[in-house]
């Protein structure tokens, strides 16, 4: 089983019934929402290119945070590697997004489309535990993040022409290792993120409930206030008190006593 970048960019090919069109244009409003932090570099192993991608997170309340998506692209035949272009090669992935951790690190492991010398940056239970209940198939399919990883690549047109490729080489495959995070370390730092986020909002509506309270505590103050000013009011001129009082019934019995005359047809 091999992929190819036009597998990556195209996840849904062969799913009838399934509105593609829809899915890539959520992906392709995403991707144009944060292309400009999208960074990038790129290095070369024997035959084999490889390109680091890192793609920040869309989540309001981690910003900060960067997903490492690595490509390495390798030949499977001399009339590939023959070729000018990249995009015919087939492509191994390795992804830290939590997304790809726990749904499809164990299924690119099965079928032999993990990078060999990045498992070691993989969370062991889901490198050789099946994702049960995120994926109970072990289907290979394409999160957001590498897919967006990989549609930049198509952006900026890097994989068209090996040379504009190795125009482009600044690390080596050793300094990926170094720069791409561990699975686990993601994992931690979106919990923690996640965790404060938590407690901003407990704080916020602990905050809100107590100013609330503290608004129907001060209208209860002024209605029993009220009340005292009027019954001393009452007390001090009790013959004003009945006169409004005899006002008010008047104006009461005059509208019960009124009739809306009847309409002529």
């Amino acid at each position: 089983m091999a992929f190819t970048i036009d597998s990556i960019l195209d996840p849904f090919k062969g799913r009838p019934g399934l509105n593609k069109s829809l899915f890539l244009n959520v992906y392709h409003q995403k991707y144009m929402e944060i292309k400009e932090k999208i960074m990038w570099a790129s290095a070369k192993e024997g035959n084999n290119y490889i390109v680091h991608v890192r793609v920040p997170s869309t989540d309001p309340n981690c910003k900060d945070v960067y997903y490492d998506v690595v490509f390495e692209f390798f030949p499977e035949s001399d009339k590939v590697l023959e070729s000018r272009s990249i995009k015919d090669y087939s492509v191994l992935i390795f992804s830290n997004c939590p997304s790809f951790t726990f749904s499809f690190t164990y299924a690119y492991n099965k079928y032999g489309l993990l990078i060999d010398w990045l498992k070691p940056k993989c969370i062991p239970r889901c490198l050789n535990d099946p994702a049960v209940q995120r994926n109970p198939h072990s289907s290979v399919s394409i999160d957001t993040k590498t897919w967006m990883a990989a549609h930049h690549l198509q952006q900026i047109g890097i994989l068209n022409y090996k040379l504009r490729f190795e125009d482009t080489i600044t690390v080596t495959r050793e300094g990926i290792f170094k720069r791409v995070s561990h699975q686990a370390v993601i994992l931690a730092t979106r919990q923690r993120i996640e965790e404060r986020a938590r407690e901003r909002n407990r704080y916020e509506r602990a905050k809100r409930r107590s100013n609330e309270r503290f608004v129907n505590y001060r209208e209860e103050k002024d209605y029993q206030h009220a009340l005292e000013r009027s019954e001393m009011r009452n007390k001090v001129n009790p013959t004003g008190t009945a006169h409004k009082l005899a006002k008010v019934a008047r104006q009461a019995r005059s509208a019960r006593s009124f009739r809306r005359p009847k309409s002529r047809r």
